[in-house]
C-alpha cells in the first residue's frame, strides 16, 4: 500500500514539476517577445523611421536609414514655403536640397498641386553641389552625396500627389 502511495506522490510531483515548467516557458516566451518589441521600438525612436516633411500640398518622406542624420529648416510664414534638408556626415553639414512650394519659388519646376484650399501651387526643388570639407573624408562627403541623391525618392512621392500636374519645362 505505501508503494502505491508513493508511487502517486510522484506521479503527482512529475506532473507539478511538469506543470510549472510549462508555466516558465509561457512566461518566458512572452518576456522575450516583450524585449523583443521593446528593441525594435528604440530602434524606430533612434532614426529609422522616415522623415517627414509636411508641406502645403502634402507628406512627404525622407527615407528613414539616413534619417537620423538629416536636419530640416522650414519656412512656412512666408511665400513660397520651403523646407531645407541639411546633411551631417562627420565634421561636415551641408545643405541636401529645398523643395518650395508656391509661387515665386527657386528651382526645377515638377508641377502644380492642390493645397489645402484647393488652389494649384507650383512645387519646385533647388539641388546644388556638395562643396568639399577640410578635414572632412572622402568617405564623409560620399555620405553626403547619397543624402542627396534621395531627392529623388521625394520626386517621385511629389508625382504621386493627389491632384499632381507636370509641367513642361526648359527652365532651370
Amino acid at each position: 500500500m505505501t508503494d502505491k502511495i508513493e508511487k502517486e506522490k510522484n506521479s503527482k510531483s512529475k506532473k507539478i514539476i511538469i506543470a510549472v515548467g510549462a508555466v516558465l516557458l509561457i512566461a518566458a516566451v512572452i518576456v522575450s517577445a516583450f524585449l523583443i518589441k521593446s528593441h525594435n521600438d528604440s530602434l524606430h525612436a533612434n532614426g529609422t523611421e522616415d522623415f517627414v516633411i509636411s508641406t502645403p500640398v502634402g507628406d512627404l518622406k525622407y527615407p528613414g536609414e539616413l534619417s537620423e542624420n538629416v536636419k530640416l529648416k522650414v519656412n512656412s510664414d512666408e511665400s513660397p514655403y520651403s523646407a531645407t534638408l541639411y546633411g551631417i556626415a562627420g565634421k561636415a553639414e551641408a545643405e541636401l536640397f529645398t523643395i518650395n512650394v508656391g509661387e515665386d519659388g527657386q528651382g526645377y519646376l515638377f508641377g502644380t498641386a492642390p493645397d489645402k484650399n484647393g488652389d494649384a501651387v507650383e512645387i519646385r526643388i533647388n539641388v546644388n553641389g556638395i562643396p568639399q570639407f577640410d578635414g572632412c573624408s572622402e568617405e564623409d562627403i560620399q555620405q553626403l552625396y547619397s543624402m542627396q541623391d534621395r531627392v529623388n525618392d521625394i520626386i517621385e512621392q511629389i508625382y504621386a500627389l493627389d491632384g499632381f500636374e507636370s509641367v513642361d519645362n526648359d527652365e532651370y
